[in-house]
């Protein structure tokens, strides 16, 4: 089976045809694009570049590790090693962490679940409320915040 590839007059790929598909009337034969949104460019085809996402979009999808978490909070002082050491395999949660969840959610049996969240989470994500709080309790911005979870502005 051969397969035969297709620009409209202004670059935009139609299609590939086989086996005797005949392309729209004024399509020109081109070599296979790497890509269906590839456009032709006169020599060959341009692929056109994903827009860069928005601070909140990049914010939203950015996450670690809770190992990664808890290693960068060690190095900022935010917890203890034997906290960190606690933490990772999930079986303490650090002190900061209890203190916040009693300082914002009230009623012991909603803590609890919090916590127990709080110690299922292997990933952490940038906008979780308890990494928020977090930040605000230790006074740190949002623009380092960003550079610890690697988002560009």
């Amino acid at each position: 089976m051969t397969t035969t590839h297709y620009s409209d007059a202004q670059g935009n790929y139609v299609g590939g045809f086989a086996d005797g598909a005949q392309p729209p009337e004024g399509a020109i034969e081109r070599p296979a694009p790497p890509r269906a949104d590839a456009v032709w460019g006169g020599s060959g085809w341009a692929v056109p570049q994903s827009p860069q996402p928005t601070l909140e979009e990049g914010r939203a999808a950015a996450s670690m590790s809770r190992l990664d978490f808890a290693k960068l909070a060690l190095r900022e002082g935010w917890i203890t090693a034997a906290e960190a050491k606690a933490w990772v395999p999930g079986n303490a949660l650090p002190q900061i962490v209890t203190d916040i969840i009693a300082q914002h959610i009230e009623g012991a049996d909603k803590q609890d679940i919090a916590e127990i969240n709080a110690l299922g989470q292997l990933v952490v994500n940038r906008n979780d409320l308890l990494l928020r709080l977090l930040m605000m309790s230790k006074k740190v911005t949002d623009a380092q915040m960003d550079a610890h979870f690697g988002v560009a502005e």
